[in-house]
């Protein structure tokens, strides 16, 4: 029982009226927490199939398409595609007609793709970056940290105009979808008791400024693209596990595994980086891995 695909159907039916889609209960009874772009990217499949889950079609192929572009050979490309189809964790997004690990796809698909065209070269402008950064914060909250090890070190090395520029540029981009989204509310107490970032921050500050603070500090430690995986994969696993631990303290193993205390399928915002990164981690395949980008 598990609604994460009605979520988004209310969401997007709610803005296709004009109304204010986070303070919306779906079946069971629970609001939405997709912010303005993922809600966006849910629309398309589900106005011409009926259906949020061909979002997932969409996103495999975008996956088939990262691995061919990514690692060099077939070997490397066939572990990391059957490393994504035969996880029961994808399997449980797929049967669920979730979009959770779609999300974190499309993620490490622009990170991917930034990694080659704004930290290996200077083909793409810090501007452009700016606004992908920025729609891509606009899909899940913890996103922020995977953008934080790849983008920090590279902007704070640009100029202080060039920073002022990106910043500004980053902002811009937000505020539309967020006053399409949040304009329709009939208060800003309805904002305040009903919106997406209330319900996707559940960790405490002290867990959110360490895992931030640890991701700004391994951006410095980035040599290759496999150590931006890693590490993202790392920080996202390890800032769930600090909750999922945290509600077990509170609520007790058995109501955290049986009772819905949490969500575990949380762990698969982690899963599409370490899917990529652990073809590098056999020598045998890593080494010519690498290569390729």
């Amino acid at each position: 029982m598990t609604d994460r695909w009605a979520a988004m159907e209310i969401s997007i039916n709610a803005i296709l009226r004009g109304e204010y889609p986070y303070n919306i209960v779906d079946f069971q009874g629970n609001e939405s927490s997709n912010l303005p772009v993922l809600v966006l990217l849910g629309m398309p499949f589900y106005l011409l199939f009926g259906s949020v889950g061909y979002l997932q079609c969409f996103v495999f192929v975008l996956f088939s398409l990262i691995v061919f572009k990514f690692f060099k050979n077939y070997r490397e490309r066939v572990v990391a595609i059957c490393l994504l189809i035969f996880s029961p964790s994808y399997l449980y997004e797929i049967y669920t007609k979730s979009d959770l690990f779609s999300n974190f796809i499309i993620a490490v698909g622009a990170i991917l793709f930034l990694w080659k065209y704004f930290i290996k070269s200077t083909k793409l402008r810090y501007e452009y970056v700016a606004i992908i950064a920025a729609l891509l914060l606009l899909t899940r909250i913890p996103i922020l940290f995977p953008l934080m090890i790849l983008l920090l070190r590279k902007v704070y090395f640009l100029s202080f105009r060039q920073k002022v520029i990106f910043g500004s540029v980053l902002i811009l981009t937000t505020i539309p979808f967020l006053i399409w989204f949040f304009l329709p509310a009939e208060s800003w107490e309805l904002i305040k008791y009903h919106n997406p970032f209330q319900l996707q921050s559940k960790q405490p500050v002290f867990f959110s400024f360490f895992f931030f603070t640890l991701a700004g500090i391994l951006s410095f430690k980035v040599k290759n693209v496999k150590n931006v995986l890693d590490y993202s994969s790392f920080v996202l696993f390890f800032s769930v596990m600090s909750v999922f631990l945290l509600m077990i303290y509170w609520y007790g193993l058995k109501s955290v595994f049986f009772e819905s205390g949490f969500d575990i399928s949380y762990f698969n915002v982690a899963m599409p980086f370490f899917i990529l990164s652990l073809p590098l981690n056999n020598s045998i395949l890593g080494k010519e891995a690498l290569l390729k980008i």
